[in-house]
């Protein structure tokens, strides 16, 4: 298990793309706090050898895009499976 906060930023594009293209109207760097909560698991099928999988959630607050959503605050998950070695 693991918890902490932190500082973010998001780097949008100087770029315009899809429908639109030309240089970005908007701000390209948008600065967030961060609160971050994960937990892991190691599944050892030998001794030295075994899995391991992760999830984390970054909560955080959202990028200046062109869209509004409506929202003021995002989850961005991580989910990753891993080899692990003990040494």
């Amino acid at each position: 298990m693991s918890a902490g906060d932190g500082y973010g930023r998001f780097r949008e594009s100087s770029s315009l793309y899809y429908y639109y293209y030309g240089t970005n109207p908007g701000p390209t760097g948008t600065n967030t706090g961060v609160v971050q909560a994960g937990a892991g698991l190691d599944v050892w099928f030998w001794h030295h050898a075994g899995v391991r999988f992760a999830a984390r959630d970054f909560y955080s607050g959202v990028p200046n895009l062109d869209v509004d959503t409506g929202r003021i605050r995002q989850h961005n998950y991580y989910v990753g499976v891993g080899v692990a070695h003990r040494f």
